[in-house]
């Protein structure tokens, strides 16, 4: 700022003084002053004059003289090049991107040589504006003058198209450079490639899949055609989205990881770990949850022998928290509380605060714990009262009372709880720890109390997937009767007493514990709960009556929607209440009929594989100036020459919700056994119910028969 009012000065431009000057002069200035002040920044007063001054030079050139005036002999003198570079960055932090470029223009004309860097950062505040048509510009400018765009150039140009979520037009520009002999760099295609990911979640957007599928072909293709070894920023985005995806792909990241680290003697740093180990935690395999512990493990060991010389190494394997959540994933899938616990009390000695994520996976683990001890096959003994009793001098403690014991974070923390009860105790001693921790958060100096034992609990916030995590715990371990009570009681309800919104989730867990109930007893006690959790779900599922938030339904995943639908079913199919099962598949095809599954005609105007190519501008590649350089032939195509994806196995997620026979199984079952039995009245209700059911299943199939041969065609 120094520099501009030096400019001021030296150009006789009166500066305005501040409100505080008029103040303390007691003069004050008129509203129209004022105004203009504030409308016209200081640096536009300085490039009118310096603009003037130059066409008058340019004016005063000889007509003959054929040289354009940014080749002169030497700058004209008007400013230094320190003055018109602190020029340009006063605009460019103003935000005037067209005054910004303005300087450029005067800097070339008055002969003063422009640094690469201020082009570059010129770009870089279009690519920030999100500005593609003033990025084009520019580039096109670049390529008047017959030069080559420089490599920091063509990244911005990509990434001006990628920031704005036009990646057909990416895409299409990548291919061209590619074509023109400019291979972008790695990290052209790394920000593109994450880009695509990124739109790709949620994973049940229509388009998840095929944004995967073009990040996994422009990965494969950006190997074969410009940089055959990648990055270690690149490898872990990768591997990152192995973990991601909707099938988890555990091989294809362990090759990924063998290749990296062997192969191409890249080391990995802990965000590499942490990917692989999701990636196979979220496989659901035992062998594979096995080999993320392995890899936890292997990290660790790391970690501790590396010596702390500055170089760096040690920090760049320094365990985070989402080391021990990709370990929790695994142990949440094998009930493997023993090692939970110990991931939690590591965590504590590691002086780390836990989030409510990480507390989530905790709790899914004691809900998936299945404690060793069973109280219904504990064989009852009979007792010989004839016998005498043993003195205590032969039995030494004759105490048989079971203490239960209280968790302790401690690497090696007592006994694993033995019973359902003690699971139970032990999961509501660690929720009201993080209920304490809440309370040392609010403290003011003791958040930084590290000494505090609720200290590592401070950060945990309460959400909707923490009081699921939690409320899973007792649906697992608890009687139904009470676990709905903190479900929807009006006294008792988690979500009530902490303002908290519930989601599909919520909705889905309470069911699913209820169709697994058991005996005849437990079956119709398990439809009278459903019904009151199903009223709420109407409620939820279309937004009546809801005055706490609730989200709107096309947020709601289809899969998620007929799950629902399907789990309630069963549980009324179970209790022999076909007539209610009935009724329901009827109610859900008149929600969502057979028909809608078929694609419509706005969803048939985009491609499969390239969905943006309808919204997005095509590139008019004929219109840029074609560069005479030796183009590599064998390379160029306006797609990706090796695809890592087949078009029949990208999934279609823009799929209504449906029902399939699997889903309707156990109704049908009941109907057929129903038909055979009762009065001819009863047996033809039955049949006609049955047929009912039947048609509903083919109608389903059918359609998503006629829309995955659409699917095909397209492709």
């Amino acid at each position: 700022m120094a520099v501009i009012n030096a400019l001021q000065k030296r150009f006789g431009i009166p500066h305005p003084p501040s409100s505080e000057q008029a103040s303390i002069s007691g003069r004050s200035l008129p509203p129209a002053e004022v105004s203009e002040t504030r409308e016209k920044p200081s640096y536009l007063e300085i490039l009118q004059i310096l603009e003037s001054d130059i066409v008058a030079v340019e004016g005063a050139q000889p007509s003959t003289s054929t040289k354009p005036p940014s080749s002169t002999a030497g700058p004209l003198g008007l400013a230094t090049q320190q003055e018109w570079e602190s020029l340009f960055h006063t605009t460019i932090d103003a935000g005037d991107r067209r005054n910004a470029r303005r300087v450029i223009d005067l800097m070339k004309r008055s002969g003063v040589p422009v640094e690469q860097n201020l082009e570059d950062r010129l770009l870089f505040s279009f690519v920030f504006a999100k500005d593609v048509e003033g990025v084009n510009a520019y580039i096109e400018e670049v390529r008047s003058r017959g030069k080559v765009p420089t490599e920091v150039q063509r990244h911005l140009h990509v990434e001006a198209l990628v920031v704005s979520r036009r990646f057909d037009e990416a895409q299409k520009l990548i291919h061209h450079y590619e074509s023109e002999g400019l291979i972008p760099s790695q990290s052209t295609y790394h920000n593109f490639i994450g880009a695509l990911f990124a739109a790709s979640k949620p994973s049940s957007s229509p388009h998840s899949p095929q944004y995967r599928a073009l990040a996994w072909d422009m990965f494969a293709h950006m190997r074969y055609v410009a940089h055959p070894t990648p990055s270690l920023d690149t490898y872990n985005t990768m591997l990152r989205a192995c973990a991601d995806a909707i099938s988890p792909s555990p091989q294809r990241a362990l090759d990924l990881f063998h290749e990296m680290t062997v192969e191409n003697r890249i080391r990995p740093t802990t965000a590499t770990y942490n990917a692989v180990m999701l990636t196979c935690s979220r496989s659901g395999r035992k062998d594979y949850m096995h080999e993320a512990y392995r890899l936890g493990k292997q990290l660790l060991d790391e970690y501790r022998h590396l010596p702390a010389d500055g170089s760096g190494a040690k920090e760049q394997l320094q365990p985070d928290l989402e080391t021990f959540k990709a370990m929790l994933e695994a142990a949440k899938r094998m009930g493997d509380l023993p090692r939970a616990r110990w991931i939690l009390a590591e965590l504590v000695r590691l002086g780390e605060r836990v989030d409510e994520e990480l507390m989530g996976h905790v709790f899914h683990v004691y809900a998936s714990f299945k404690p060793t001890f069973q109280r219904s096959a504990v064989p009852i003994a009979k007792q010989d009262v004839s016998k005498d009793i043993p003195n205590e001098t032969d039995t030494g403690n004759t105490e048989s009372e079971v203490k239960t014991p209280s968790i302790e974070l401690q690497p090696h923390a007592p006994v694993v709880p033995q019973s359902r009860e003690e699971v139970l105790q032990e999961a509501q001693t660690l929720f009201r720890r993080i209920l304490r921790g809440q309370e040392v958060a609010q403290m003011g100096d003791m958040w930084t109390d590290t000494s505090h034992p609720d200290w590592p609990f401070s950060s945990v916030k309460i959400t909707t997937n923490l009081l699921n995590a939690y409320l899973s715990v007792h649906l697992s371990h608890a009687t139904p009767e009470k676990s709905l009570a903190l479900f929807m009681s009006q006294k008792e309800s988690l979500y009530k007493m902490f303002h908290v919104t519930k989601n599909s989730q919520s909705f889905a867990i309470v069911l699913e514990r209820l169709a697994v109930a058991k005996g005849r007893k437990g079956r119709q006690e398990a439809i009278t709960l459903a019904e009151k959790v199903w009223s709420e779900w109407i409620t939820f599922s279309t937004g009546r009556g809801n005055n706490a938030g609730i989200r709107p339904v096309n947020l709601l995943s289809p899969r998620r929607i007929e799950s629902i639908w399907a789990t309630m079913i069963r549980i009324v199919s179970r209790a022999e209440g076909t007539d209610r099962a009935v009724q329901l598949v009827k109610e859900f095809v008149e929600r969502y009929p057979p028909r809608s599954v078929l694609p419509t005609p706005a969803s048939s105007t985009t491609s499969s594989t390239t969905p943006v190519a309808a919204v997005a501008k095509p590139l008019n590649t004929t219109s840029l100036p074609q560069l005479s350089l030796p183009a590599r032939v064998s390379l160029v195509a306006p797609q990706p020459l090796v695809r890592l994806t087949v078009n029949s196995k990208i999934p279609d997620t823009g799929i209504t919700p449906f029902l399939c026979f699997k889903d309707l199984e156990i109704l049908h079952h009941r109907l057929v056994t129903q038909s055979e039995t009762g009065s001819a009245h009863e047996r033809r209700m039955k049949i006609e119910a049955l047929r009912f059911v039947t048609w509903v299943c083919k109608a389903y199939e059918g359609h998503l028969k006629r829309r995955k041969d659409w699917a095909m065609k397209r492709r």
